[in-house]
This record gives C-alpha cells, sequence and structure tokens, in this order.
C-alpha cells in the first residue's frame, strides 16, 4: 500500500468516528436514531418570570439608653447630669420657691454631690481644731462616714464618682473631666 491510500484509510476512519456512524462497545447510548425528519418549527419563546423575593422581616433593635442614673438625684440636685457645657444649666423646672431640705454648719469648703451623698471637707471648732473628709446623706443630711485629715497643709485630696457636682451659696457647676478634688481649708 502507498502512502497515499493509508493517509485516506486514516481520514475516512476519524472522519466516521466524528460523525458517528461507527459504534463502539463502550457506547452506552441506546436511543435509536429518527427515522421520519420531523417538521422543524421554532417554538415562542418562553416568558420567564423572575424569582419573587420574600423580604426577610426587619427587626428593630432596641433603643440605646444611657444608663439608668439615682433615682432621686435629679430632684435632689438638678445639675449633677445636666449642663453638658458646665454652663450651671439644668433641663427641669425648679419651684420657684425651694425649700430647704438641711443645713451644716460643719461644711467648711464646697461640697461635692452625687449618687446620694454629699462629700465635704469639715472643721469642727472646739478647743482645738479637728479637720475631717465626711460624707453626709443628701436626703436628711445625716453623717455616713468620717476620715480625720492630719497634717500642715490640712489639704484633702479624694476621689467621687463623676459625673459630679458642686455647690457654693447658689451658685452650680459641674466638672465632668475631673476624678480628684482639691480641697483646702483657708
Amino acid at each position: 500500500m502507498n502512502n497515499k491510500a493509508i493517509l485516506l484509510l486514516c481520514m475516512l476512519l476519524f472522519t466516521s468516528l466524528i460523525t458517528g456512524c461507527i459504534s463502539s462497545d463502550s457506547d452506552t447510548d441506546t436511543t435509536p436514531a429518527p427515522t421520519t425528519s420531523a417538521p422543524t418549527t421554532t417554538a415562542p419563546p418562553e416568558t420567564t418570570q423572575a424569582p419573587t423575593t420574600t423580604q426577610a422581616p426587619t427587626t428593630t433593635s432596641p433603643p440605646t439608653t444611657s444608663p439608668p442614673a439615682f433615682q432621686g438625684m435629679d430632684h435632689a440636685w438638678p445639675m449633677a447630669r445636666h449642663g453638658p457645657s458646665s454652663d450651671a444649666q439644668t433641663g427641669m423646672d425648679l419651684p420657684a420657691s425651694p425649700s430647704l431640705a438641711w443645713s451644716n454648719t460643719l461644711l467648711a469648703d464646697t461640697p461635692v454631690v452625687e449618687y446620694g451623698n454629699v462629700y465635704a471637707f469639715v472643721r469642727v471648732l472646739g478647743d482645738e481644731r479637728i479637720f475631717s473628709l465626711s460624707c453626709f446623706d443628701l436626703e436628711d443630711g445625716s453623717l455616713v462616714w468620717s476620715t480625720p485629715i492630719t497634717g500642715r497643709h490640712r489639704t484633702c485630696r479624694f476621689t467621687v464618682p463623676r459625673p459630679w457636682a458642686t455647690a457654693r451659696c447658689s451658685s452650680y457647676a459641674r466638672a465632668p473631666k475631673r476624678s480628684t478634688l482639691p480641697l483646702t481649708m483657708p
């Protein structure tokens, strides 16, 4: 056989394999080929609807609130949590003529009022001078605790919860960025 015949045979074999005229044992297709030609018609395009989406139920997160303040603080001491610019303002209506809840002649310097307590530098005059850091109940003025202060300069430094309010006569102030308050006897 010449080279042209071998080449022609290879091409026929290759062509028949591609077109499917020769089947092999490994073919599993048992569908017979159609014997009659079916008329070809184009079917109208199917209209597909977009899948409907259901919205997930919206859950609302609970509103963020500030931690609860001391229950009687706003009424007993309206400046404790008001006046963010430290301008001595309050958002609550105060009575036209407030009544005096209690007084103490022992208070020597500006008291610090917070969480239902009054923290103050106290002097007691008598045979000798006694100085102390004392804590009084805001509602009735009763002494909660007292610590004597000794030293030549009689200076007291103590820490109170923040924010805190101070009062001197009829003026009020708030110092939210300070955690220690120096109280010095004049």
